[in-house]
């Protein structure tokens, strides 16, 4: 006798998961590969995220309080996915979990790519994968099936937010566009790598968020120098700034932000370390990091001419 063939049936999969760190300006965000921003409340039967996580009501309120952006009906910004398709049993199982490897890496980059992008602890804490089949009937037995994956994003608990997120029209447009075009992950490996010390400072404290944003830079500024903060301090400064006033501040505050780097790192003082000094780290890692996506030179000739543009301004300052 052949194999007994199984009669397809439509299942419907769904990816849920609720969005911390941002305000309403984030549903402006045009995600790809099938996600988008929406908005749903966690007041009972009304979009039943209790039943999407596996929660109560009470449990419900108490994970994603902390997310609401409507007050009044207890609406928190989610990120969804949902496909519909024909399939038979035997394959069901592969496609999910296929799925969900997929979405989760996809929806990773990309909150990545708006949070690098953007100041503001953009994050998940739980994912949710669901997918079932409507009732096919194979000889005159009912099969139907249900898959569940929640996945806890573990980096997102320990979270230290300064600030929400919000997007103005500007930022809005060119977050689009980098989603479009794949930012995240960079293409050059050791900027990569910056990228990565820069989205860890999101999930630390600000004394070990000063270590990892001042490493980056000196990755990308410095080679094997001593005098690291003098060095580092001007060659950032020439490199983002052309304007002679902007240039000298920029190098003031580098070297003020790294003297209180160093008082931790060597002395273990960190209370004078403020959440402003974060913030403009990160700033100046993200302008540098998107300056270097479109320089060609290599680090050795990017450095050459920083000496060269660094010499310039200084003797000029002491003439």
């Amino acid at each position: 006798m052949g194999e007994t063939k199984l009669k397809k049936s439509k299942y419907y999969y769904d990816m849920t998961a609720v969005v911390f760190g941002a305000d309403e300006t984030l549903l402006n965000i045009e995600l790809v590969n099938g996600f988008k921003f929406v908005k749903r409340s966690l007041m009972p039967l009304v979009d039943h995220l209790d039943t999407v996580f596996e929660t109560d009501a009470m449990g419900l309120r108490r994970d994603y309080e902390a997310a609401v952006v409507d007050k009044e009906h207890l609406r928190v910004i989610c990120v969804e996915k949902k496909l519909s398709f024909e399939t038979d049993g035997r394959d069901a199982n592969t496609i999910f979990n296929q799925n969900t490897v997929n979405d989760f890496a996809s929806i990773d980059d990309q909150i990545r790519t708006i949070r690098f992008l953007n100041e503001g602890a953009l994050r998940l804490k739980k994912i949710a994968f669901k997918m079932s089949s409507e009732k096919a009937t194979n000889h005159g037995v009912n099969l139907s099936s249900n898959y569940n994956a929640i996945v806890p994003i573990s980096e997102s608990y320990s979270s230290k937010p300064i600030a929400l997120l919000h997007l103005d029209d500007d930022a809005i447009l060119k977050t689009n566009f980098q989603i479009k075009n794949n930012l995240i992950p960079l293409s050059d490996t050791s900027l990569n790598i910056c990228h990565a010390y820069y989205d860890l400072s999101y999930f630390n404290e600000t004394y070990v968020s000063i270590v990892l944003l001042i490493t980056a830079l000196e990755m990308i500024f410095l080679k094997g120098e001593q005098g690291k903060k003098e060095i580092l301090s001007k060659r950032s400064a020439v490199y983002l700034y052309d304007d002679e006033e902007q240039v000298l501040s920029h190098y003031e505050k580098i070297k003020r932000i790294y003297r209180k780097r160093s008082n931790f790192v060597h002395d273990g003082k960190y209370q004078d370390i403020a959440t402003d000094d974060i913030v403009f780290l990160r700033q100046c890692l993200r302008t540098t990091i998107l300056k270097l996506l479109d320089d060609k030179r290599s680090k050795i000739e990017r450095i050459t001419e920083l000496k060269v543009q660094v010499q310039k301004i200084w003797q000029k300052q002491a003439d």
